[in-house]
Order: C-alpha cells, then structure tokens, then sequence
C-alpha cells in the first residue's frame, strides 16, 4: 500500500508563475517545472531569512523534507538561470494556509493582505 500523501502548507499561490527568457523562442526552449511547495521554500528560506527548522515548521513538514525539496528548488533555479528557457511554477502537494502567520506578509498573502495591490 502506498504512503499517503503529506499536504505542505503555503501561504499563497505565486503571484507570477511563469517565466520565459528574452529572445527565445515558447516552442523550442527547455522547460523547468518548479512545484509550488519549492516555490514556498525558496521565498521562507531565501527571502523571509528562516532556518530550515522554522520553515518546516511553517509548512508543517520535517526538516529533511525542505532540505530535500529545497535542493531540488535550487537546481531547477540553477538551470534555467545559466541556461535560459521556460520555468513554470505549478503543482505539487500543498495546501493554502488556514492560519495568518508572520511571513505571509500583505504583500504575498493575498488570503490576508491586499495581495500587492497598493491597499
């Protein structure tokens, strides 16, 4: 029997999620697909300046779990910044946020803030 599966939480969806390089053509560019939990663990690692605890803890997950998704994040990033293309960000198994939390400031949360439209 498969394990089941482990909602991650989020506090909202991105509000861009898709990006294409200047110049190259939709149909022939190699596409990345970034999953929205890594979304999630890029913006509370890299932007909120959270520890790897405190982000797990935010996403109701283990510590290993955003170090594993975190890697994965990180080279999906890599890839298409020195190589160029197409990256997506959609899917995944997460859940919005039912909860108001420090790091989902207005400017993201569109659940709680004015979702960054000068409110």
């Amino acid at each position: 029997m498969a394990r089941p599966r482990k909602w991650k939480n989020v506090c909202a969806l991105p509000p861009i999620n898709e990006f294409l390089t200047y110049g190259a053509p939709g149909a022939t560019v190699p596409s990345q697909v970034m999953t929205v939990e890594e979304y999630e663990v890029i913006r509370l690692i890299d932007k909120a300046d959270m520890t790897q605890e405190e982000c797990a803890a935010h996403m109701g997950v283990s510590r290993p779990t955003v170090q594993i998704i975190y890697n994965s994040a990180r080279k999906k990033l890599a890839d298409y910044l020195t190589g160029g293309g197409r990256l997506r960000i959609g899917g995944g198994d997460y859940r919005l946020c039912e909860e108001r939390h420090a790091q989902c400031e207005p400017a993201h949360c569109r659940r709680y803030g004015c979702g960054g439209h000068g409110c």
